[in-house]
């Protein structure tokens, strides 16, 4: 988060940045974006987790701690922290299936999903006032202007929604049916 904005408030300001908004910042956004997805998912999903026995414990440890390192975003909620926690024991699944690698892409899509290709706030953080007309990506592809409410997740995001919490919660149960075949050392 602190990584998020002291790169941009570097950057904010730069004329060569923000000269070409919809090319350059895109490209530089998605940077941010992928180092900031590939870090949190070295530190969660590979050095913790391993550290912690790579096994369904170590799963729901990193998960809150995952949670946790989110508390201190803007405009957090109960329900925000519970999404994390279960986007993040997602994660693990997905890097006992497919590899630790899967992880940082689908972190990386997500992250990139919201703030780069819907023009949207990510963990709190609101992307299109950044730059010299208070939206960088004012012609992204889906730039939505819509009132923010409990059901779009309010000025944290989709990530505070509670129809988010049901899909996932919906995700995180089914995949529990297959726990031991999913953390088996």
């Amino acid at each position: 988060m602190i990584f998020y904005y002291c790169v941009v408030i570097i950057f904010s300001s730069s004329s060569f940045v923000f000269m070409y908004p919809n090319i350059l910042a895109c490209f530089f956004f998605s940077f941010i974006i992928f180092i900031y997805a590939a870090i949190e998912e070295w530190i969660f999903r590979k050095f913790l987790y391993d550290r912690f026995g790579g096994n369904f414990r170590a799963a729901i440890i990193t998960s809150l701690l995952f949670s946790a390192a989110h508390m201190f975003n803007t405009e957090i909620y109960p329900i925000a922290l519970i999404n994390t926690f279960l986007i993040g024991f997602l994660l693990v699944i997905v890097r006992n299936i497919s590899g630790f690698w899967e992880c940082i892409k689908l972190h990386f899509i997500w992250n990139w999903v919201i703030a780069v290709l819907f023009s949207d706030i990510l963990s709190g953080i609101d992307f299109s006032q950044f730059g010299e007309s208070k939206s960088v990506f004012s012609n992204s592809i889906f730039n939505f202007n819509y009132s923010r409410n409990i059901l779009n997740g309010g000025q944290y995001g989709i990530e505070n929604s509670p129809i988010l919490l049901l899909v996932i919660a919906l995700v995180f149960f089914v995949s529990l049916k297959n726990k031991d075949k999913l953390f088996s050392p």
